[in-house]
Parts: structure tokens; sequence; C-alpha cells
């Protein structure tokens, strides 16, 4: 994330789905602004306590889609020309909908597909064999949102070996709070090897040096 922030001069993150605010509390300390949105009243309000004091972070209650639909038409409107990064981690799911709009992912990218100058980064993701999210036979995997991709963007992914593994001593390194929030999702993600590795793809406007990532191309194709 860092490299990709130097390499294209990201001043902007949006987040999708807030959760406890940790990852909002720690890039607020990277990027100038952070914007995070999510509809659950009971971690926005945990989430307002961690970040009380990040002048930078933004929150929003309101549906992930309609915050982006929003902000690219005001960044459309002032005639912006920065690269954003966007991280999609709202995988909201809902078996009686429609399959464009039963996951949240799907109504997201639907809002960005027009949107040249960006990089979007999407955690918990099928590829490289990690583990990534399931919903009775639907999988968060490139067939589900394929039509819904720039087709201009470029795809890359993560795989097992670089994987950031965190446990309770070494997220110490990270510029978060550490609370019992915190610990509760490292023991989570921790608690098997199919959520201590997840997958993840991001989607960028240009072709990236991958000597200085830990990532991959994405062949789709294979995967």
């Amino acid at each position: 994330i860092l490299n990709l922030r130097d390499d294209f001069k990201i001043n902007t993150l949006v987040e999708t789905g807030t959760f406890r605010g940790v990852n909002a509390e720690m890039y607020s300390k990277y990027f100038e602004n952070v914007l995070t949105v999510d509809v659950n009243k009971g971690y926005l309000s945990m989430a307002k306590k961690r970040l009380q004091n990040c002048s930078n972070v933004t929150i929003y209650e309101m549906n992930s889609w309609k915050l982006l639909r929003k902000f690219v038409s005001r960044y459309n409107e002032e005639g912006r020309t920065d690269t954003v990064l966007y991280y999609l981690d709202a995988h909201f799911y809902d078996s009686s909908l429609s399959i464009e709009d039963r996951w949240v992912v799907i109504k997201e990218l639907q809002e960005l597909r027009n949107v040249d100058n960006c990089i979007i980064y999407i955690d918990d993701f099928d590829c490289s064999n990690l583990g990534h999210l399931r919903y009775g036979g639907d999988e968060l995997q490139w067939n589900l949102i394929k039509e819904y991709v720039n087709p201009k963007m470029f795809v890359y992914c993560n795989t097992r070996e670089w994987c950031d593994i965190y446990n309770v001593e070494t997220v110490q390194e990270l510029p978060i709070t550490i609370d019992w929030g915190v610990r509760d999702t490292l023991e989570y993600a921790n608690s098997s090897d199919e959520k201590r590795y997840r997958g993840r793809i991001y989607l960028t406007p240009r072709e990236i040096d991958l000597k200085k990532y830990t990532l991959k191309k994405y062949d789709y194709q294979k995967e």
C-alpha cells in the first residue's frame, strides 16, 4: 500500500466497511485524507471513539456504493486529476437478492466502472489458493466481478509467501491503538490458515514495477 501511495502520489484513501475503525486509524498516519463508511451503527459507535483524534478521517453512515457515487461525482465536479485509492472491504451479502445486488462489492465496482485514475484494492479475494469469502454457493472470485471492472485496469494479486501475518506481539509495530477489539480480530484471523492467509487483488491504471512490490500479475484465466 505504501509503495502504491508513493508511486502514484496518492493523498486520499476511501475505505468501504469501517468496522471498528482500526484500518482507518492506521491509514490516517499515511494518507492526507481518509474517508470511511459503514451502515452498522454499533461498529460506527466504536469507530468514532477510536478515531476521535484523527482529524483527517471522515466517517459516513450510509451504503458504501452511495458514498462512492457521491465521492466520484464531487471529484469530477472539482476537476480533480489525483489518483485515489479505494479499499473495498464492505463484503455484505444477501442471498435473497439478484446477483448484482447480493454482493455489495459489485455495486461498488459499478460506481467505479468508468473511473480511470484510481487504484482499487479488494480484500478477501479468491486468488493464489488463498482464503477468501464464500457465501452459500457464491465466492468472491474473478468470474463474479469481471464484467464490472474497468477493462483499462491492470490486475495484480498477492501470494501466500507475501501475506503479512500479525499476532499480538508483531501488531505492536503498527500505528494503531491496541485494545480488546484488535486482540479479538487477531484471534479470529489466526484461528485457521484460511483466515490467516487472505487473498487480495489490486486494480491499477498503469503497469507497476514488480521489482518494487510483493505482488504478481493476476492470471484470471488460470486461477
